[in-house]
């Protein structure tokens, strides 16, 4: 664990390295729809490559995260930016397309390979982090989410 949290502060050290809750949803959880309140980036939540140009959506409450802030997830080595409501000291991902065209099963257990209780996230990350740019879900072959030590 040491080893770990020395590597990201290293990594990350333009940013400030917090500890979060990661949960996802998607458009199932999401009554049906891609709907998000804050459109920043994207119009409707999105799965984006998790790059700094492209990001993932995520959800968040604003005492904790401003709207249209990036954050940085080392152990998926992805950026994602605040475009919905959620609660505190909860980041909750969105995952897989902006459609009903996932698989709700394959989704729902791609869900619980991603949460991570006690994760680290960089706030105000460097825009030249390391991104893993492999989907966290795809419709072709369902959780394809690469989790890094």
């Amino acid at each position: 664990m040491f080893i770990r949290c020395l590597l990201c502060s290293i990594v990350t050290a333009l940013g400030k390295d917090i500890s979060v809750h990661v949960e996802s949803y998607d458009w199932y959880d999401n009554r049906g729809n891609a709907d998000i309140a804050y459109p920043t980036i994207h119009n409707k939540a999105t799965e984006g490559k998790g790059t700094w140009s492209d990001p993932v959506t995520f959800a968040g409450n604003k005492r904790n995260f401003s709207v249209g802030s990036r954050v940085y997830l080392p152990y998926l080595q992805k950026y994602f930016v605040m475009e919905d409501q959620g609660s505190a000291k909860l980041m909750n991902i969105w995952l897989g397309p902006s459609d009903a065209s996932g698989n709700k099963q394959q989704m729902s257990d791609c869900e619980s390979k991603i949460s991570l209780k006690d994760a680290i996230a960089v706030i105000d990350p460097s825009r030249t982090l390391k991104v893993d740019t492999t989907p966290l879900y795809s419709t072709a072959g369902g959780c394809s989410a690469v989790i890094h030590p």
